[in-house]
């Protein structure tokens, strides 16, 4: 390994990738690295400080008002790193991310946590960051250790877990979908991947699939 990576917290595109051909000896390119990042295996971030976005859900002010435009505060983990790898060309890119946000761009502003919002971004601008321990486990990954399989996201092992809980409680009420969502997210409400959107989408794609195994 480098020197120069030794003790870093995040990475650059260019650091994560000689990281991992020095260490697993996989050449990959930072669109490849993009993929990996949207089967779940890793997450990219981006420095989102005062960047300008919408929150589709809405956020609660102290005065009990909603509001919906927000400013991102440090980094943000992009949610959608597909939509950067079809970017190819475009002047501008439609990212959704999930951080901390604040109603007006002044540091001493309430900061909301674990939000998902979403903002456009230049492309030259778009410069990618790597926790340099996401991709220490991508090294083991590809060395041949435990890794979490492709097809499925951290938030949605974190969501069985939370539905676990429910399940496993004693005297459990009787919960519809909604409920189950309203449960969790008053149980969780900083747990980055519970957002409502999220848990919405997650519960979709799970009847989803439930339907298509039955008609097997």
């Amino acid at each position: 390994m480098r020197k120069d990576l030794i003790g870093l917290q995040w990475l650059s595109v260019d650091q994560a990738l000689l990281w991992l051909k020095d260490e697993a000896g996989v050449q990959l390119s930072d669109k490849d690295l993009l993929a990996q990042c949207d089967a779940g295996r890793c997450a990219a971030y981006l420095n989102v400080d005062g960047l300008k976005g919408e929150c589709a859900e809405g956020l609660i002010d102290e005065l009990g008002q909603r509001f919906f435009t927000v400013y991102g505060v440090g980094k943000g983990q992009i949610i959608n790193p597909r939509g950067i790898i079809e970017a190819a060309g475009n002047r501008e890119i439609a990212l959704e991310i999930s951080g901390e946000v604040r109603q007006i761009e002044r540091a001493e502003a309430e900061a909301y946590h674990s939000v998902d919002w979403a903002t456009k971004f230049s492309p030259a601008n778009c410069h990618l960051l790597f926790k340099t321990s996401d991709i220490e486990e991508l090294v083991q990954s590809f060395a041949g250790g435990v890794v979490t399989p492709a097809d499925v996201k951290p938030s949605q092992y974190l969501t069985i877990a939370a539905l676990l809980d429910l399940v496993l409680k004693p005297g459990r009420p009787v919960y519809d979908q909604a409920d189950v969502i309203a449960e969790i997210l008053d149980r969780y409400p900083a747990t980055r991947g519970l957002s409502e959107s999220n848990l919405q989408k997650i519960f979709a794609d799970s009847n989803t699939a439930a339907l298509d195994a039955k008609m097997r």
